[in-house]
């Protein structure tokens, strides 16, 4: 029975997590830290950070077959989220189940929070008409910006084991006005990236 909710999560975490370009982990790292509470922490972060290599590895491979990958956005977003997650990495190894989890109930809330903005299409179309207003999307100050706040996402996510992804797509779609379809296929291929670090780190 354990071997089959295992499977069945995953099924769960990989659709899931291929339709929204997040990885999944939001889903499993609360799943397994309800279901092993004597796990350390970062068995529970190292478990899940494999499962998102995996799947976002598998979404990213489709979406580049259809192009839909913006290769310069994820060299910025690499170049922050590599150094976070390895930092993450070695962060979780140090946290006690208490405190990992209060970060884990901060990092869910404010992920959850960002996605569901990210879905408002009041929100996305007043961005699109202000796009025109901005600095070009893919400008150095932008990519920049991008690669420094994705030091902290790289880092934070790592540490809760949820790869990073619903970071990334808010910031892809409101920061540089990405469409959400290319956005998701952009934080794919960063999260396969990311996620492989973080888990040869662990």
């Amino acid at each position: 029975m354990e071997l089959l909710g295992l499977i069945l999560l995953g099924l769960a975490v990989g659709t899931l997590g291929t339709l929204l370009g997040v990885g999944g982990g939001f889903l499993m790292v609360p799943v397994l830290a309800a279901a092993y509470p004597g796990a350390r922490v970062e068995q529970i972060t190292g478990v899940s950070l494999v499962a998102i290599a995996a799947n976002a590895a598998s979404g990213a491979i489709a979406s580049a077959r259809a192009g839909r990958i913006d290769y310069r956005l994820s060299a910025a977003l690499l170049a922050g989220a590599l150094p976070g997650a390895l930092a993450g990495a070695w962060l979780a190894a140090r946290l006690d189940r208490p405190v990992f989890e209060r970060v884990l109930g901060l990092v869910m809330v404010a992920g959850s929070v960002l996605l569901i903005t990210v879905g408002s299409r009041q929100r996305l179309a007043a961005r699109a008409a202000a796009a025109s207003l901005d600095p070009p999307p893919n400008s150095v100050q932008r990519l920049v910006l991008v690669a420094t706040l994705s030091i902290a996402i790289g880092t934070v996510a790592t540490v809760a084991g949820i790869g990073g992804g619903i970071f990334h797509v808010p910031l892809l779609v409101f920061a540089l006005a990405v469409p959400v379809q290319r956005a998701t296929a952009t934080s794919q291929f960063v999260l396969g990236v990311s996620a492989a670090a973080a888990t040869a780190a662990h």
